[in-house]
Protein backbone atom coordinates (compact mmCIF):
# COMPACT_ATOMS: atom_id res chain seq x y z
CA UNK A 1 0.00 0.00 0.00
CA UNK A 2 1.63 3.39 -0.92
CA UNK A 3 0.71 6.30 1.56
CA UNK A 4 1.88 10.00 0.99
CA UNK A 5 2.85 12.52 4.36
CA UNK A 6 3.78 15.89 4.57
CA UNK A 7 7.50 15.70 6.35
CA UNK A 8 9.65 18.22 7.17
CA UNK A 9 13.36 17.65 4.93
CA UNK A 10 15.17 15.21 6.48
CA UNK A 11 18.64 12.57 5.26
CA UNK A 12 16.40 10.44 2.76
CA UNK A 13 14.86 13.69 1.02
CA UNK A 14 18.81 14.73 0.33
CA UNK A 15 19.74 11.27 -1.25
CA UNK A 16 16.55 10.90 -3.02
CA UNK A 17 17.14 14.26 -4.86
CA UNK A 18 20.70 13.78 -5.09
CA UNK A 19 19.63 10.67 -7.52
CA UNK A 20 17.54 13.71 -9.93
CA UNK A 21 20.90 15.73 -9.91
CA UNK A 22 23.35 12.99 -10.85
CA UNK A 23 21.03 11.56 -13.33
CA UNK A 24 20.93 14.92 -15.24
CA UNK A 25 24.29 14.92 -15.70
CA UNK A 26 24.46 10.99 -17.02
CA UNK A 27 26.03 9.47 -13.69
CA UNK A 28 24.50 6.11 -12.02
CA UNK A 29 23.25 7.46 -8.53
CA UNK A 30 25.52 5.27 -6.28
CA UNK A 31 27.72 6.90 -4.00
CA UNK A 32 30.79 4.77 -5.32
CA UNK A 33 30.11 6.34 -8.98
CA UNK A 34 29.98 10.15 -7.59
CA UNK A 35 33.57 10.84 -7.92
CA UNK A 36 34.78 12.07 -10.69
CA UNK A 37 31.00 12.23 -11.97
CA UNK A 38 30.03 15.83 -13.42
CA UNK A 39 26.55 17.01 -11.51
CA UNK A 40 24.12 19.98 -12.57
CA UNK A 41 23.56 22.87 -10.45
CA UNK A 42 20.64 21.63 -9.16
CA UNK A 43 20.72 19.03 -6.49
CA UNK A 44 19.03 18.70 -2.99
CA UNK A 45 20.64 21.91 -1.46
CA UNK A 46 18.13 23.64 -4.36
CA UNK A 47 15.27 21.40 -3.39
CA UNK A 48 15.81 21.76 0.37
CA UNK A 49 15.47 25.68 0.02
CA UNK A 50 12.70 25.50 -1.99
CA UNK A 51 10.61 23.63 1.09
CA UNK A 52 12.83 25.77 3.45
CA UNK A 53 12.59 28.99 2.31
CA UNK A 54 9.86 29.48 -0.18
CA UNK A 55 6.94 27.49 1.54
CA UNK A 56 7.23 24.05 -0.58
CA UNK A 57 5.60 21.21 0.54
CA UNK A 58 7.99 18.00 1.06
CA UNK A 59 5.96 14.63 0.67
CA UNK A 60 7.36 11.66 1.58
CA UNK A 61 6.29 8.22 -0.33
CA UNK A 62 5.40 5.37 1.47
CA UNK A 63 4.94 1.92 0.53
CA UNK A 64 4.00 -0.60 3.20
CA UNK A 65 5.10 1.86 6.11
CA UNK A 66 8.59 2.58 4.36
CA UNK A 67 9.93 5.42 2.98
CA UNK A 68 10.27 4.96 -0.97
CA UNK A 69 10.74 8.41 -2.33
CA UNK A 70 9.67 11.85 -1.99
CA UNK A 71 8.69 15.00 -4.17
CA UNK A 72 8.08 18.73 -3.55
CA UNK A 73 4.54 20.30 -4.22
CA UNK A 74 4.08 23.89 -4.26
CA UNK A 75 1.27 26.01 -5.28
CA UNK A 76 1.05 28.69 -8.04
CA UNK A 77 -2.03 30.74 -8.12
CA UNK A 78 -4.62 27.59 -9.14
CA UNK A 79 -2.33 25.51 -10.35
CA UNK A 80 -0.57 23.01 -7.99
CA UNK A 81 3.36 22.37 -9.29
CA UNK A 82 4.99 18.50 -8.95
CA UNK A 83 8.19 20.74 -8.91
CA UNK A 84 10.74 17.16 -8.55
CA UNK A 85 10.66 13.89 -7.47
CA UNK A 86 13.06 10.95 -7.10
CA UNK A 87 13.22 7.45 -5.27
CA UNK A 88 12.79 3.78 -5.62
CA UNK A 89 9.50 3.81 -7.35
CA UNK A 90 9.72 2.78 -10.66
CA UNK A 91 7.66 2.79 -13.69
CA UNK A 92 4.20 4.01 -14.87
CA UNK A 93 1.67 2.13 -12.84
CA UNK A 94 3.40 3.40 -9.54
CA UNK A 95 4.45 6.78 -10.73
CA UNK A 96 0.10 6.73 -11.79
CA UNK A 97 -1.21 5.58 -8.68
CA UNK A 98 1.09 8.68 -6.73
CA UNK A 99 0.31 11.40 -9.26
CA UNK A 100 -3.19 10.34 -8.92
CA UNK A 101 -3.35 10.79 -5.24
CA UNK A 102 -1.88 13.79 -6.11
CA UNK A 103 -4.56 14.77 -8.20
CA UNK A 104 -7.31 13.17 -5.82
CA UNK A 105 -6.04 16.32 -3.09
CA UNK A 106 -5.67 18.73 -5.68
CA UNK A 107 -9.27 18.42 -6.91
CA UNK A 108 -10.21 18.24 -3.20
CA UNK A 109 -8.54 21.38 -2.31
CA UNK A 110 -9.44 22.88 -5.61
CA UNK A 111 -6.89 23.37 -7.82
CA UNK A 112 -7.14 24.27 -11.39
CA UNK A 113 -4.92 21.84 -12.89
CA UNK A 114 -1.12 19.94 -11.81
CA UNK A 115 1.72 21.16 -13.85
CA UNK A 116 4.48 18.62 -13.04
CA UNK A 117 8.50 19.40 -14.35
CA UNK A 118 9.96 16.65 -16.29
CA UNK A 119 13.34 16.27 -17.63
CA UNK A 120 13.87 12.65 -17.83
CA UNK A 121 12.30 10.85 -20.34
CA UNK A 122 10.79 8.02 -18.68
CA UNK A 123 9.24 10.47 -16.58
CA UNK A 124 7.65 12.49 -18.97
CA UNK A 125 6.42 8.90 -20.33
CA UNK A 126 5.06 7.86 -17.51
CA UNK A 127 3.20 11.15 -17.03
CA UNK A 128 2.03 11.26 -20.34
CA UNK A 129 0.74 7.46 -19.60
CA UNK A 130 -1.73 9.28 -17.16
CA UNK A 131 -2.92 12.20 -19.23
CA UNK A 132 -0.04 14.59 -18.88
CA UNK A 133 0.57 16.70 -22.28
CA UNK A 134 3.63 18.81 -22.88
CA UNK A 135 3.22 22.57 -21.99
CA UNK A 136 6.67 24.22 -21.68
CA UNK A 137 10.09 23.92 -22.26
CA UNK A 138 12.17 25.15 -19.16
CA UNK A 139 15.84 26.88 -20.01
CA UNK A 140 18.31 27.03 -17.16
CA UNK A 141 21.83 28.96 -17.22
CA UNK A 142 24.04 28.81 -14.15
CA UNK A 143 25.47 32.14 -13.14
CA UNK A 144 27.91 30.95 -10.16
Amino acid sequence: MISLEKIDWDDAAHDHFMQIRMAESGCTPKPANAAGCETSDVGPDFYRNEVQAHGSSLIAVLENGNRVGSFILRVDGEELVLVAGAGALQGAKPFGHVTGMIEQEAREKGYRSIRMHAVRPGTKRAAESVGYVHSESVMRKGLV
